[in-house]
């Protein structure tokens, strides 16, 4: 587990977020007509709007790294959104979305109240899949089962990691395509499958609803390969995908090299991507320096602090030669976990150039119930250096996925080469150009759920 070591002042948390039910939060966006205060009076709907642009101005105020050099006095923005475009019939509250587009950074954001509960769900959860929770590879045209998902219908069927499948439903599967064919099927179908252990068994999986896993587990000629697809709160396990990585590093801990695959991971909780990244670590090992953005003691100005992110205690994998395989898609807390790991045993990173997204986003709730959103970090490695808008640059740069993974095996079984590649040069293009501003409706109409997703983020709970 990480410790923080705040080099100013203590860090004293402002916003709120509640806790909330997200079932089928997906489903459950409400748009502006059917907002449920449209019977407000107009006094109470003046009031609650009021309270709304306060609130959000404080937090932008308090809590946006660039509020000194970009935030004006609140009568700039008050009374100042339906002249400029933002109809009540798209935007709930039109002058806080005036203001929060009028802000240059890409990731400071407001979304109205009904997207709520699906932005929630986006940040915290992993996804929802109605299947078996199965994968198997092909040896030739024979197919063995490589995952079972924790808490999946397989697992509780009873399917092995190993098993040889012979049937499905009476049907014999010769590669992955025909396998994933085979066990699609709707919800509360059984399907019925032969496989050989010690002896022939045949198993009956109910598809059903689970979540699926955000670290999975794999072997290439020998080699563990650990590939993580996100950073999420809740996941299978209690613990988030910090549990899952838990578990999994324990099934390797005679392992002498690790393959740590962040290929398409976009990001997730900084906390749990950092509390992972402590396990290849020694205590006392700075993972990464914030700089970051609060409010001051009676939230009145802004205050910005530096802050050492260090592991608590050796980790479990200490001593393990590790390998990052990464790409374009790479980015945020991918990138974290590569800079505290990298910067402390020097691990090469094979594939492609990362994304560079070096900062980092504080989720409100407000007044209203609606969702702020504000960057109110930068990321550091341990020697204070910014990988932000140019990325990490691969020690091997190999576009193709199945040559980088074996160059990474090829490392991983050697377990001498250390990483003397840097940061980019040059920027990658994805912050060249801060959104429009004034009557855009990009930012902070309807919530994207890839852009939600992507990110170092963090709730701060009163």
């Amino acid at each position: 587990m990480l410790h923080k070591l705040y080099l100013l002042i203590w860090f004293t948390a402002l916003a709120v977020f509640v806790a909330c039910s997200v079932d089928d939060a997906d489903d459950e966006i409400i748009m502006p007509g059917n907002n449920s205060r449209s019977n407000s009076s107009s006094s109470e709907s003046e009031a609650l709007a009021d309270s709304e642009l306060t609130y959000n101005y404080s937090a932008l105020a308090l809590y946006y790294i660039y509020a000194n050099e970009e935030l004006d006095s609140i009568g700039a923005y008050k009374n100042k959104g339906e002249k400029n475009g933002y109809s009540p019939n798209e935007y709930e509250f039109p002058d806080v979305s005036y203001m929060f587009d009028q802000m240059k950074d890409d990731y400071t954001s407001y979304w109205s109240p009904y997207y709520m509960y699906a932005i929630y769900s986006w940040l915290t959860e992993a996804e929802a899949y109605v299947g078996i929770g199965a994968e198997a590879k092909a040896f030739g045209d024979t197919l063995v089962v490589s995952q079972v998902y924790p808490k999946s219908p397989s697992e509780k069927a009873g399917l092995l990691v190993g098993d040889t499948i012979l049937s499905i439903d009476g049907s014999i599967p010769k590669t992955q395509e025909g396998f994933v064919k085979l066990i699609a099927g709707n919800e509360g179908d059984v399907l019925e499958m032969l496989v050989k252990r010690d002896e022939v068994n045949t198993i009956r999986i109910t598809v059903s609803e689970f979540l699926m896993p955000s670290v999975f587990l794999d072997y290439e000629d020998s080699i563990p390969v650990v590939r993580i697809s996100e950073f999420k709160d809740v996941t299978v396990s209690d613990s988030g995908s910090y549990g899952e990585w838990m578990n999994i590093l324990d099934q390797i801990k005679e392992e002498k090299s690790v393959i740590v695959d962040l290929r398409g991971n976009g990001g997730g909780s900084i906390d749990q991507c950092l509390n992972m990244a402590s396990e290849f670590l020694s205590e006392k090992d700075t993972l990464i320096i914030q700089v970051e953005a609060h409010g001051d003691e009676n939230f009145e100005y802004q205050t910005i602090d530096t802050i050492q992110t260090y592991a608590a205690t050796d980790g479990i994998a200490k001593g393990k030669y590790v390998v990052f395989l990464a790409d374009g898609n790479s980015a945020s807390c991918s990138e974290a976990m590569m800079a505290a790991v990298a910067s402390n045993i020097k691990s090469p990173i094979v594939g492609g150039t990362s994304y560079g997204k070096g900062i980092g986003q504080t989720y409100f709730e407000t007044p209203a119930g609606g969702i702020a959103r504000t960057t109110s970090i930068q990321i550091f490695d341990k020697d204070f250096k910014s990988y932000h808008k140019v990325g990490f640059v691969p020690d091997f740069e190999i576009t193709d996925a199945n040559k980088a993974l074996n160059k990474a095996v090829e490392l991983a079984k050697e377990a001498t080469f250390k990483r003397t590649a840097g940061y980019g040069t040059k920027n990658t293009g994805h912050f060249a150009n801060a959104l429009m501003k004034s009557g855009t409706t990009t930012k902070n109409a309807a919530p994207q759920k890839a852009d939600i997703q992507s990110g170092a983020y963090r709730f701060h709970l009163k």
